[in-house]
């Protein structure tokens, strides 16, 4: 993502971040087996946000062809808290931060609608508007939460993951790669000097 083109847009910084936030949750699903792992132990991944709030990734899942398919972002966010053991990870101050990018997407989005129990979006969206541009680093520490746990899919038994399987480490003596043509113009460059 760009960042950079988000710069003092409050709205549209956490609105590309839900959705780089969703890409991800998407990514870890569909490489972590999550529709066969619900369909083994459905009960295993239903989680209690508060007593108004549960979320049945069973019930979620259901149904759906692929994991876009999937209409809660919730679902897909309590399969990875579960999955990668991060519920201890989840903490108020990280709640809030998930609830508004949700919210805001909601809200900017054809959606149009606010969950509960997140303060109202207009009066976050103007506190942060208010604040240093850096607050918004505790959006990004979701999104690198998530990312981190991909790096854990291929050490699990059943992944089917091998994007982040670590690369070739064969060692480049300069940045123009092993291409020889390149090699050689550097050379005569050098024996001009």
């Amino acid at each position: 993502m760009q960042w950079y083109q988000t710069t003092h847009d409050v709205e549209r910084f956490l609105l590309f971040t839900f959705y780089q936030m969703e890409n991800l949750l998407n990514y870890y699903c569909t490489s972590n087996n999550a529709f066969d792992k619900i369909k083994a132990n459905p009960t295993k991944y239903d989680h209690s946000y508060s007593d108004k709030f549960i979320v049945s990734c069973s019930r979620n899942f259901a149904g759906a062809k692929n994991i876009e398919k999937v209409n809660s972002i919730w679902a897909k966010f309590t399969f990875w808290l579960i999955e990668s053991n991060k519920i201890k990870w989840y903490t108020p101050q990280r709640s809030s931060n998930v609830w508004d990018l949700v919210n805001i997407r909601n809200k900017i989005s054809h959606r149009s609608s606010q969950s509960l129990p997140s303060p109202n979006v207009e009066e976050q969206i103007e506190k942060l508007h208010k604040e240093d541009f850096s607050r918004l680093g505790f959006y990004i520490g979701v999104l690198k939460e998530i990312r981190d746990s991909l790096n854990e899919i291929d050490k699990k038994p059943g992944s089917n993951n091998d994007t982040f399987k670590k690369p070739n480490n064969k060692k480049v003596d300069n940045t123009l790669g092993d291409n020889p043509a390149l090699q050689k113009a550097l050379q005569k460059l050098k024996e001009k000097d």
